[in-house]
This record gives structure tokens, sequence and C-alpha cells, in this order.
């Protein structure tokens, strides 16, 4: 696990923390075996907390992937291309990705993005995507989906717009990303899949099963996270209750 990781898992750990105490329980915690990744001694029982993200999906081209992930590839294409360019930008660059797209897209973008802005000709741009793939390219080209516009002359920056297309659809169904409750469930139901095979291995080794949500949600209120975590009650029979962090507060979820 990297370091950024666990400092995540131990900032939402020290969330809870705090949470109980301001609420007059006496209590303190450690790393565990992982499986459970803390152990909370809470007055007399020992509780199983068990951190773990909450992600928006979106359906890709082969597989379902992380809304989070799309957006973190596409400003690593604009990070790779000021590195690469240096000081060779010629004015200001406004790169626009809506996606998801696949990783060998990112790479004719780059490719053609790069040749556009060290000759400062954002007309190049689609002509290269065009030659080097064609269908497709062109396609997203045309809906405006990937474009590349120098927005002035001097200067040396460029930056990226980041985003999803329209119709883009949830892992396993028909239902859009722009349907928020459908969402959200998406991200419930694919946590609970993803967790449940490891909580169930701790039952009876502990007095209480927490799950530790962290919220990584464009849109996830805990209050709608609160009515899809009821509904799915009978999913988590085996959790004696979930702790949601998000934006730099906690909530009781279930």
């Amino acid at each position: 696990m990297s370091q950024s990781n666990r400092r995540r898992e131990k900032y939402c750990a020290d969330k809870l923390f705090q949470f109980l105490t301001e609420a007059g329980i006496t209590c303190e915690y450690s790393r565990g075996p992982d499986p459970p990744d803390f152990i909370f001694n809470v007055d007399s029982d020992r509780w199983a907390v068990e951190h773990t993200r909450l992600e928006e999906r979106v359906q890709g081209a082969k597989r379902a992937i992380s809304r989070e992930h799309c957006t973190q590839a596409d400003f690593q294409v604009v990070e790779r291309l000021r590195e690469r360019l240096g000081d060779n930008v010629n004015g200001e660059w406004y790169l626009k990705i809506q996606g998801p797209l696949q990783k060998k897209d990112r790479y004719f973008i780059e490719a053609a993005a790069y040749k556009a802005i060290s000759e400062a000709n954002e007309d190049l741009f689609r002509d290269i995507l065009i030659q080097s793939s064609p269908g497709l390219i062109d396609q997203l080209y045309n809906d405006d989906l990937v474009t590349l516009d120098r927005t002035a002359k001097t200067g040396s920056f460029i930056c990226c717009g980041s985003g999803l297309a329209f119709g883009s659809k949830i892992p396993d169904s028909n239902k859009s990303v722009s349907d928020i409750l459908a969402v959200n469930t998406d991200s419930v139901n694919s946590m609970i899949q993803r967790k449940k095979p490891k909580l169930l291995k701790m039952q009876d080794q502990y007095d209480l099963i927490v799950l530790l949500l962290e919220s990584h949600l464009t849109f996830g209120d805990h209050r709608r996270i609160h009515e899809i975590m009821k509904q799915k009650e009978d999913d988590l029979k085996w959790v004696d209750k979930v702790y949601l962090v998000y934006e730099g507060n906690i909530a009781q979820v279930l």
C-alpha cells in the first residue's frame, strides 16, 4: 500500500476517533492486522474497522472504471505535455477531454497536442488525430469531445478540462451518469461486493464490524448515502455500523 493511501486511512480513522470522543465515548485505536485496517477499543468492546473508498464508476470500452481514474489520466496527459515541452509552449492552450477514453486514445491525443503546441498551430491537432485513428478520434473531435484551443499567443501555459461525455453510462445499466441517485447507488453496490468477502472472514472475532467509508463522490450528500444504506440493510447484515467521511466531516450512515 502506498504512503498516500495509508495517510488517507489514518485521516479517516482520526475522524472516527474524534467523532466518538466528542460524543463522550472512551476509545483508543491502533493499526489492525488487515483485515481489519484498524482495531478500536470502545469502552469494553473491540471494533474491527475496515476503511474503503466510495467511488463513482462509469462504463468504459471494456470494463467499469472509476470516474476519478478518468480525471487523473486526463490531467496526466497535460502534466506530461508540460514536462516535454518545457519553455516551448508558445502561448496559452486549453485541452478538453470528455471520456471515458481508452489508454491508446490518450496516447494519440497527447502526441497530436505535442505537435500542435510545439509548432504553435492548433489546426494540426485535428489533422494528426485523424491520421492516427481515423474512425474513433474523428468522431470524438466532431462531437466536440476532444479539442485543443490556443487561447492566447503570449504566455506559456497548458490547462485541461476533463469530464464525462453526455450519454456516458453507469456500469451494467442503461442509466446515465447524470442520474445522481443511480450513481451513488452503484457506488454503494460495488463497495458491498468488493468488501463483503473480506469482512465476512472477521465474523465472531470482534464485538462489532464497522465500515469506515471515504467519499470520493462528486455529489455524495451523506443524507442520500444514509437512505441508500437503509435500503441495503439486508446486504449489510454482517456490518454493525457504517460511518462516512466526506468534505472534512463524518456522519454515521447506518
